[in-house]
C-alpha cells in the first residue's frame, strides 16, 4: 500500500520479481493512479485523511471482535516464547509489565527510561477491555486494498497473538510518527467514537488517553530487540554500520515514551521512583 502522493507503481519492480512465486496486490489509494475518483465537494472531505481513517475501523473491529475461543492456531497466545499468560487482563497485563523490569535487569547497563516506563505502565492501567486478536504491527503499510471491491487484506501476521487489543491502536500512533501520514490522528475523536460503535467498547477502554497508555506498552518488541542489539556491540559480539545506525531510534523512542505519558495526564515526578 503507497504512501501519500505515490502510487503503486512505485512497487514494480517488486512486482516484477515477486510475482513469480506469489499473488500479489497493489491498489492504489481513492483518487490516486488508476483508482476510480469519486465525486468531491468543496470540502474535499471524501479524499481526507479522516475519511481514510474510517475505511480501517471496520478492518481494526473486525479483528479485534474476533471470538478467541474460535482462533486455533498454536502458540499465538504467547507467539515470542517468553511467557506471557493470556488467562485473564490482570495475569496478562502483569506478565507484559513485567517483561519491562526483566529486559532492564538483563541489559549490559541500567536503562533508568525503562524502569520510569515499567512503574508508569504499572501505576496507570487503564480499565479492563476483553482480550483477543492483536496483530501486533498494525500500520498503513500492512493493509492490501483489493482493487474492485476495496476489501481490506492485513498480511505480516509474524507478530500476532491474544493479547488486548488496544496494542493495535498503540502501535498504529508509534509506527506513523515515523512513517507518516497518520490518518488516525488526523481526527482521533471521530476515529474512536466510530471504532468503539464497531466493537462495543466503552469510552472508558478506549479514549485519546489508553491509545498514548498502549502507545508506550506496544512499543516493548522493538525496543527491548534494540537493548539486545546494542548488548551485544558492548559484548563485542555484533558489529556493522547498520546497526550502529539503529541504536538512533532508542532516544527516538525514550522520547515517544514521554510524549505519550504527559498525553495521557498521569506523568508525574512519583512515576519515576
Amino acid at each position: 500500500l503507497h504512501g501519500w502522493m505515490d502510487v503503486s507503481a512505485s512497487f514494480q519492480f517488486l512486482v516484477d520479481e515477486l510475482q513469480k512465486d506469489w499473488q500479489l496486490i497493489a491498489p492504489d489509494l481513492r483518487g490516486y493512479g488508476a483508482s476510480s475518483k469519486p465525486p468531491s465537494d468543496p470540502t474535499h472531505l471524501p479524499y481526507s485523511k479522516r475519511a481514510s481513517a474510517q475505511d480501517l475501523v471496520e478492518v481494526m473491529a473486525e479483528l479485534h471482535t474476533s471470538p478467541v475461543d474460535r482462533i486455533a492456531v498454536p502458540g499465538l497466545a504467547d507467539p515470542r516464547g517468553v511467557g506471557i499468560d493470556a488467562s485473564s487482563w490482570d495475569a496478562y497485563m502483569d506478565e507484559c509489565i513485567g517483561r519491562w523490569r526483566v529486559v532492564e535487569t538483563e541489559h549490559c547497563e541500567r536503562e533508568p527510561f525503562v524502569r520510569v516506563a515499567a512503574a508508569w505502565l504499572d501505576a496507570n492501567r487503564p480499565a479492563p477491555a476483553p482480550l483477543g486478536l492483536v496483530h501486533g504491527d498494525f500500520q498503513g503499510t500492512n493493509i492490501l486494498i483489493e482493487k474492485g471491491t476495496g476489501l481490506f487484506h492485513m498480511i505480516d501476521w509474524e507478530l500476532g497473538h491474544i493479547g488486548d487489543p488496544r496494542e493495535d491502536l498503540g502501535w498504529w500512533a508509534l509506527a506513523h510518527l515515523s512513517q507518516p501520514p497518520d490518518i488516525i490522528a488526523e481526527n482521533m475523536d471521530s476515529f474512536l467514537a466510530a471504532y468503539r460503535a464497531a466493537t462495543g467498547f466503552t469510552e472508558e477502554m478506549v479514549n485519546p488517553a489508553t491509545v498514548a497508555y498502549f502507545t508506550v506498552l506496544a512499543s516493548a518488541g522493538v525496543f527491548f530487540n534494540l537493548m539486545k542489539m546494542t548488548s551485544r556491540i558492548a559484548a563485542g559480539e555484533k558489529a556493522g554500520s547498520s546497526a550502529a545506525y539503529m541504536t538512533n531510534a532508542m532516544p527516538f523512542i525514550h522520547n515517544t515514551w514521554i510524549s505519550s505519558m504527559r498525553a495521557a495526564g498521569a506523568w508525574t515526578k512519583e512515576n519515576a521512583a
